[in-house]
């Protein structure tokens, strides 16, 4: 006799956690549903891509009753496995009656299904099967898990939970939503179906772009360009123009040099003080007049003559 198949656990058995007070169920499966129309009996078929489910199940109740005095455990974890099916493990509570009740009767197969009540979906009509009519839900969100006494779904069943196997539910929905914003959805459906992790697929991602994103182009500086005579003009005109300060270098207006050399003539006919004003940057103290005679505007000489408003130069 062998020991170690004398001694086995079967799935079930295993998935049922005593000491814990934890069993593991298959919530959902790919595979096409054959369900029968309440008020016509037809028949026909559901099939579902759970890789587009969101499972948002946070408590188990007794037949879909959502209610205070149903809610009989917690969901502590899911799962998408390697089949497609979407698992979790339901976490029961000894010192309550009907949670301590529903975890005996799964234990002593007096039942074994589970079923899923869903939120929003997206359903789409497919090709029929074997004749009868196939829809298939193509997106949607679990807001609920209950024990009944048979699911419409056959495979949601009590079914061994393997950590070692399978992508977990919250990182296979994150590797799908960060493959819809780069744009590389076929890499993410192959990232899910190898079991590859969301920290390895987002590394993936960011080496691929390295290799093809293109170096950055250096904007070009915008040079700032002022004129005396506009300036001018507008004293004249009445207009508010306000101090204007004048940085030589960055972060301000530019002045060549060039610009300074056309009020060399205007010495002669400036004060002493305006001569002092002027000190090093050549500007500070000319009048206006001066300024439009050599901008060669001569429209305005018999006019009285004015003075600048002071222009603020920092050394």
């Amino acid at each position: 006799m062998n020991p170690s198949k004398y001694f086995a656990l079967s799935p079930k058995q295993k998935a049922i956690d005593t000491e814990a007070a934890t069993i593991s169920f298959v919530a959902l499966s790919k595979e096409p549903i054959l369900r029968k129309d309440f008020l016509s009996g037809a028949p026909y078929y559901v099939s579902i891509d759970t890789k587009n489910i969101t499972f948002n199940a946070k408590r188990f109740y007794l037949d879909h009753d959502t209610s205070f005095e149903n809610a009989i455990g917690t969901i502590k974890e899911s799962k998408l496995d390697e089949g497609g099916n979407i698992k979790v493990v339901v976490q029961f509570f000894p010192e309550l009656s009907k949670s301590h009740e529903a975890f005996l009767k799964y234990k002593n197969n007096l039942s074994d299904s589970v079923s899923v009540g869903f939120g929003d979906w997206k359903i789409e009509k497919r090709d029929a099967i074997e004749g009868i009519a196939h829809f298939h839900i193509t997106s949607g969100e679990i807001i609920e898990l209950s024990a009944v006494w048979e699911g419409a779904d056959k495979r949601a069943k009590i079914t061994e939970f393997q950590k070692t196997k399978g992508v977990n539910m919250n990182e296979t929905l994150q590797i799908i939503e960060l493959a819809k914003i780069a744009g590389k959805e076929a890499q993410g459906l192959e990232a899910i179906k190898n079991n590859t992790s969301l920290k390895d697929f987002s590394k993936s991602l960011i080496e691929e772009s390295k290799l093809t994103q293109a170096p950055p182009t250096p904007a070009k500086k915008k040079e700032l360009c002022f004129s005396l005579a506009n300036y001018a003009k507008s004293v004249f005109a009445g207009q508010s123009v306000g101090e204007i300060e004048f940085s030589q270098g960055s972060n301000g207006y530019i002045i060549p040099n060039s610009f300074y050399t056309r009020f060399e003539s205007t010495q002669a006919t400036t004060t002493t003080q305006n001569q002092r004003q002027r000190g090093r940057w050549g500007v500070r103290g000319i009048n206006a007049q001066d300024i439009l005679k050599t901008a060669g505007n001569t429209s305005l000489k018999t006019k009285t003559q004015k003075t600048l408003p002071r222009l603020r130069i920092p050394s």
